[in-house]
């Protein structure tokens, strides 16, 4: 169904893909697997036709694809999925299903017949949803199957999902794989591009690994093992990714009382050591990014008390919270957590101008400085300190943020998914970084949906279902089954 030939894409002072070739068996579902940076979406975005080539060519059911162009491949019915979802939240299912391709009737829009056109594609792929609904009413799942319809009423034939189970939880991943398998068996074609490897063996029929945008080598998923794809992947052993614990957690250095907040937040209490790392887990909708946000002054409590070193604080504001030594890894990075258009240097830096004087002048030769021991501190690739970021893979991203919260000199440190979409040597990498950051003190909040790596690197584990804390967990005490009790309830 594609094929692409010696596909080579260069940027400014980098060569992102070095002849790749990959071939894509129809009806098959095909992963793509890589650490960070190794050109996974890069291939995608040429695919879709928002890069253009540098060399090679694009084969698609035996046909050479020229001039390639989003609207050329939508034509050819290429669908890119993304991990961010590229929907109209205030708009309905039949409105996202047709955007751009609106039906109209005396040159108006023809509600009814989009609607009924719409109710048809659902009823097809056998989804529990209206067309009349908004998008904005619908879990991530569902909008994801929106996703899928829209890529289906423009007929198309491949369909690349990039991230597409980043945010969803396990019933969700079983309605979302049993579409894609049925979808698969009809003849459409899956490009599956995922860093959790369990749904890869789980899901896809083929794979194609890539490392340092070059392909590795490729074939049947069957003839792997996860060792062995995490060994061409990285180039390097994973068998210890959680790093040994040596931090010895001291004195209370916060203390939450009471926080609450309508049903987000329901008399929430816990504190904080030096040098520990608390985790927090839950469900979706538990309330873990709430106590985050809350902590640092981003939202407002209807009640609750906040001591910080000993001292009753008040924050207006996340800027009050971070004046007053606190720093976020947001979970939503591209939107809260980074200016997509701007530079590493930049990113990096803006965290530190508040703590000079309006009259210092900025060295931008000490910024380039910060930036680039950043970069060689969590390997940033490409590393090159004027990157956009917008241009840049997710997990590298995300390695950006956390240098601008290091470079604010925060004591404490709330990350919330930390590795989310983060290759495993990424992973690790972040791993040892936090370790380091409590050995010397640092004190450490974080938020993950991820059981095994709250399990491997955090001193307690606190646990929440509907706004409510049901247990906080030494590290010893904690297992897998444990937390899960508490977060359904079940006690």
């Amino acid at each position: 169904m594609l094929r692409m030939e010696n596909i080579t894409k260069a940027f400014p002072g980098v060569i992102a893909l070095n002849d790749i070739s990959l071939h894509v068996e129809k009806g098959s579902i095909h992963a793509l697997v890589g650490e960070n940076g190794a050109g996974k979406s890069t291939l995608m975005k040429i695919l879709s036709g928002a890069y253009s080539l540098s060399c090679g060519k694009v084969f698609i059911d035996n046909e050479e694809i020229t001039d390639i162009t989003p609207a050329k491949m939508i034509e050819k019915g290429v669908a890119v999925i993304y991990q961010e979802l590229m929907l109209l939240n205030h708009r309905t299912v039949a409105e996202n299903i047709f955007l751009g391709n609106y039906p109209t009737k005396n040159g108006l829009i023809d509600y009814a017949t989009m609607e009924a056109e719409a109710q048809k594609i659902l009823d097809m792929l056998k989804l529990d949803l209206s067309a009349k609904a908004v998008i904005n009413d619908l879990s991530v799942a569902k909008r994801q199957m929106v996703e899928i319809a829209k890529a289906m009423s423009r007929n198309a034939r491949i369909i690349v999902l990039d991230e597409p189970t980043a945010v969803l939880g396990e019933s969700e991943l079983e309605g979302l794989f049993s579409l894609i398998k049925k979808l698969s068996k009809e003849g459409i074609t899956f490009i599956y591009i995922s860093h959790r490897l369990k749904e890869i063996f789980e899901l896809c029929t083929h794979l194609s690994i890539l490392k340092d945008g070059k392909m590795v080598e490729g074939g049947r998923t069957e003839d792997y093992d996860e060792d062995k794809i995490i060994r061409l992947m990285v180039g390097r052993d994973m068998s210890n990714i959680f790093p040994i614990k040596t931090n010895r957690p001291g004195n209370v250095i916060l203390d939450v009382e009471g926080f609450s907040r309508g049903r987000e937040l329901k008399n929430v209490s816990f504190s904080l050591k030096e040098g520990e790392i608390l985790g927090i887990a839950g469900l979706a909708g538990a309330g873990r990014t709430e106590v985050l946000r809350a902590i640092i002054g981003a939202d407002s409590l209807e009640s609750g008390k906040l001591t910080i070193h000993g001292k009753e604080v008040h924050f207006k504001s996340a800027k009050d919270g971070i004046a007053a030594g606190l720093g976020i890894v947001p979970e939503e990075r591209k939107t809260q957590g980074l200016l997509l258009k701007q530079n590493i240097v930049y990113n990096v830096g803006i965290s530190s101008q508040n703590k000079r004087s309006a009259f210092t002048p900025i060295s931008i030769s000490q910024e380039y400085k910060t930036a680039e021991s950043y970069i060689d501190m969590f390997h940033i690739r490409p590393r090159i300190p004027k990157m956009i970021c917008g241009n840049m893979s997710g997990g590298n991203q995300q390695k950006v943020v956390l240098s601008k919260c290091l470079n604010a000199k925060c004591d404490i440190l709330l990350v919330d998914e930390p590795t989310r979409g983060i290759d495993v040597g990424a992973k690790q990498e972040i791993y040892q970084i936090l370790n380091e950051l409590v050995t010397e003190g640092m004190s450490i909040i974080m938020v993950s949906s991820e059981l095994p790596e709250l399990l491997g690197m955090c001193d307690r584990i606190m646990v929440m279902c509907e706004g409510r804390v049901t247990a906080i967990v030494d590290r010893e005490d904690a297992d897998e089954e444990t937390l899960m009790r508490y977060a359904t309830a079940y006690v």
